[in-house]
């Protein structure tokens, strides 16, 4: 899902906090989906909110690592990434991404979550699928 897109997003970004030397803060990290940002003040089990729990868990252990006045790391809404500097690099990228595993990150530069198996199915991504599909049959 969507969603589930954007808070992958967000681990990746976390991840490459932590990976980075010398990190400036404070950090803002610019998201145009507002369910994920507001997930990350709800305790939930909404389909796909372990990875905004991981996200979480990244940030509190970057902020700790990084002890300071100002270490903080916002996460902001901002309308489909309007005037943001990188965001024709960040489109490129993501459209390469999924274009196969040669675009990919090696296993070892990915957070420890993602180098095992596939990320779990989601139940929302499975129905709207489904329902897809059914329309497109039932169009027939």
């Amino acid at each position: 899902t969507v969603y589930e897109a954007e808070a992958l997003g967000l681990v990746l970004a976390a991840r490459l906090l932590a990976i980075g030397q010398e990190q400036e803060f404070p950090v803002e990290i610019y998201v145009d989906n507002q369910a994920a940002i507001q997930s990350g003040d709800v305790l939930t089990t909404k389909p796909g909110h372990y990875l905004i729990d991981h996200f979480r868990r990244a940030i509190a252990k970057i902020r700790k690592e990084n002890p300071g006045a100002n270490n903080t790391v916002t996460v902001c809404w901002i309308s489909g990434h309007d005037g943001v500097e990188g965001n024709k690099r960040a489109d490129m990228e993501a459209k390469m991404a999924v274009q196969g595993a040669r675009n990919n990150s090696t296993k070892r530069r990915l957070p420890k979550l993602l180098r095992k198996d596939p990320l779990p199915l989601s139940i929302s991504a499975l129905k709207q699928h489904q329902k897809e599909t059914s329309a497109k049959r039932w169009m027939r």
